[in-house]
C-alpha cells in the first residue's frame, strides 16, 4: 500500500468492499513485506505464482477474498489484468484518475 499522492495516473474500480477491522489487520500486517518482482514477471508471462511474497494482484485478491467479494474467480494467484477483468465482468465502472503532478 502507498499514498495516492505518491502515484501517477491510475485506474480506479470501486469494488465497495466492507472494510472491517479484520481486513485492516491483514492489510497492515503485510506492510513492509518484500514485493516479488520475479513473481510479477513470471505471472505476467503466465507462470503460476507460488512464492510467499505477494505481488500486487495477489495482495488485492486476498483482501477481496477475505471480504467475500471474489465469487467465481477460481485462480489462486490472479494477475492484475485478471482482477481488473473480473471486476469489469461484474459491471464495475473503471475511471482513470489523472495525476496532478
Amino acid at each position: 500500500m502507498r499514498a495516492l499522492s505518491n502515484t501517477g495516473s491510475f485506474d480506479w474500480l470501486p469494488t465497495n468492499i466492507n472494510w472491517t477491522r479484520h481486513l485492516e489487520q491483514f492489510a497492515f500486517s503485510h506492510l513492509g513485506k518484500r514485493y516479488s518482482y520475479l513473481e510479477a514477471v513470471g505471472a505476467g508471462l503466465g507462470f503460476p505464482v507460488h512464492n510467499d511474497e505477494f505481488i500486487c494482484s495477489e495482495y488485492a485478491a486476498e483482501l477481496f477474498r477475505r471480504a467475500d467479494r471474489l465469487h467465481g474467480l477460481k485462480m489462486k494467484s490472479p494477475t492484475p489484468t485478471d482482477l481488473v477483468q473480473y471486476w469489469l465482468d461484474q459491471g464495475v465502472p473503471m475511471t482513470t484518475i489523472k495525476s496532478i503532478k
